[in-house]
């Protein structure tokens, strides 16, 4: 390449960058001048806007806190609502359980006193073959003893004709009655 043309590239460069770096400050507007009295009117202006704001956010908060208030009463209300219908569902449970146990206990005294009225007529009629039991053996012992007597007298009167007749006396003895 030429020499000539070596410096030419650096600065037709050079020259497009400050081009480019100076086209922005072309495209800015310079604005009039604004007087004191403008930027006071403006402030003026901004300060009674923020004042409505102000106001509207101190408006905004009054409804919100009565609206805060009227939810906190309605929240109220429910939980009276709910706290008496809990009330409500537990003395029914209560109610029921008692029901339950009453009914159990009534039932355990009916069997009570249905097992005492059963078991006292059982209880008489036993009592009563016991005793005619006793008295049957009784009166079967008395009798036994009876003809055991009459039986020791038969013997005897046997014995005594056996003493007189020797063929008794070898019927008795071969029949082991003597």
């Amino acid at each position: 390449m030429k020499p000539q043309l070596r410096l030419v590239i650096p600065l037709f460069v050079a020259f497009i960058c400050l081009f480019q770096l100076a086209i922005p400050a072309f495209a800015v507007e310079i604005a009039p001048r604004i007087s004191d009295r403008e930027i006071i009117e403006g402030l003026a202006e901004l300060k009674a806007g923020q004042k409505a704001l102000n106001q509207r956010l101190d408006d905004m908060q009054v409804q919100m806190d009565k609206r805060l208030e009227s939810v906190d009463k309605r929240i109220d209300n429910l939980e009276r609502s709910v706290d008496k219908r809990f009330e409500m569902l537990q003395a029914i449970v209560i109610g029921g359980f008692g029901a339950i146990l009453t009914s159990m206990l009534a039932l355990v005294g009916f069997i009570l006193w249905d097992r005492r009225t059963f078991i006292k007529p059982v209880q008489q009629e036993t009592d009563e073959l016991a005793d005619k039991l006793a008295k049957s053996l009784t009166e079967e012992r008395n009798q036994r003893m009876a003809l055991e007597e009459e039986l020791k007298k038969v013997k005897g009167v046997l014995k005594e004709w056996s003493q007189k007749q020797p063929e008794l006396l070898n019927a008795l003895q071969s029949a082991k009655i003597l």
